[in-house]
């Protein structure tokens, strides 16, 4: 707005040859002011400017350029209007001859005035949209970066988890379930202890120890990493099988071994189809369940797929804590917080399938598509 008034007034004063000349606005900043003078940078011009302003605008002179007496000087003010609203006042001082204006230099001036009024407010506009643009920018660059840290603590929080499921299932290893081993090899050794009392106490501290041993490898599965996802994954849907009537098999494509996946991509992806298999087995009512792993355009994909039920998929994944589906939302994090992407497809009496993929390094140069014959395990 500026460079645009300087420049009006500055043409204007050297063709009409004014002895001076400015523009007021009367927001300038949220305040009135003069903006440009010509000559410029005169303090003494843009006093004058600002007194013939006054004067003006309480004297009761209510025509388009009307004359201002400021000190011995006759200061013609013409009204800067755009949009119906008054947004300044373009003053001009006599011409250096002495004479005041003529009808045709007003004529001009209210022109050029109509047109400097339209640019003002233009390069208000345009001022206020890039000063809004910026707060966006602000506003946009604050939730990245809370984002981003949401992000980390998110990671943080995870990483916490696992370390204490480790911990939980080292404690239960070597204390309560050694307890229970103790206890049932000291029913064993102990005389006058037979009998059908003694086998039904064996037969639950058996069951005590098969359950803390599940808990265990639910909490922390030693397979993950000492034989890798493969053999995990593997184990769980044989476990699967053996405690559910859920018939579960995995399909695991032969270039998964090529895949160099990270601990906390493994952990990641093991505890999707983890939780998975555990909705498959207690909320869907399914009869069997797919789990499949496969490699394409530099990822690894983890599914899951059963026969169930299904249920109606909220429009966002945001949602589905709304719904109660709070293991979805840990799936949805785990795998965001490697950088990768969960798809979940149902509907009601068609099934439910949980997708996650994750990029991966590959040990191998290069792969062909005869490597990726399946292995069909039940």
């Amino acid at each position: 707005a500026d460079d645009v008034a300087s420049h009006v007034v500055a043409t204007l004063s050297e063709t009409l040859n004014l002895s001076f000349a400015g523009v007021h606005l009367l927001d300038v900043g949220g305040h009135p002011g003069v903006i440009a003078t010509a000559p410029g940078k005169r303090a003494d011009v843009a006093k004058t400017v600002q007194m013939a302003v006054e004067v003006a605008s309480t004297d009761g002179q209510n025509g388009v350029a009307p004359v201002a007496k400021v000190g011995n000087l006759d200061v013609t003010c013409v009204r800067l209007v755009s949009g119906g609203a008054e947004v300044g006042m373009l003053c001009l001082g006599p011409k250096e001859s002495g004479l005041g204006l003529s009808q045709r230099d007003i004529n001009l001036v209210t022109d050029v005035a109509t047109h400097l009024a339209m640019g003002l407010d233009n390069a208000r506009l345009l001022q206020m949209v890039r000063r809004n643009l910026a707060e966006l920018e602000t506003s946009a660059s604050r939730l990245r970066d809370g984002q981003r840290q949401l992000r980390e603590l998110n990671h943080r929080l995870l990483m916490a988890e696992e370390q204490e499921r480790r911990r939980l299932a080292a404690d239960l290893h070597d204390e309560p379930l050694q307890r229970i081993m103790m206890l049932m090899r000291h029913m064993e050794g102990c005389p006058g202890t037979r009998g059908a009392s003694n086998a039904k106490c064996r037969s639950f501290a058996e069951e005590a120890a098969t359950a803390l041993r599940r808990a265990c490898v639910d909490f922390h599965p030693p397979l993950l990493e000492d034989l890798g996802l493969e053999a995990a994954l593997d184990w769980l849907v044989s476990n699967t099988n053996k405690s559910s009537s859920l018939d579960a098999r995995i399909e695991i494509a032969r270039d998964v071994s090529q895949v160099k996946l990270s601990s906390r991509a493994q952990i990641a992806l093991y505890r999707v189809v983890q939780e998975a298999l555990n909705n498959a087995v207690r909320h869907s009512a399914a009869a069997s369940v797919l789990v499949s792993l496969s490699v394409r355009d530099h990822s690894i994909t983890a599914s899951v797929r059963d026969d169930g039920r299904g249920f109606q998929m909220p429009e966002s994944l945001a949602n589905l804590s709304i719904d109660g589906h709070m293991g979805l939302i840990g799936m949805r994090e785990r795998i965001g917080s490697i950088g990768g992407r969960i798809k979940i497809r149902t509907a009601p009496g068609q099934g439910t399938e949980v997708t996650a993929v994750v990029k991966y390094e590959s040990k191998a140069a290069s792969h062909t598509a005869a490597e990726t014959v399946e292995v069909v395990r039940r």
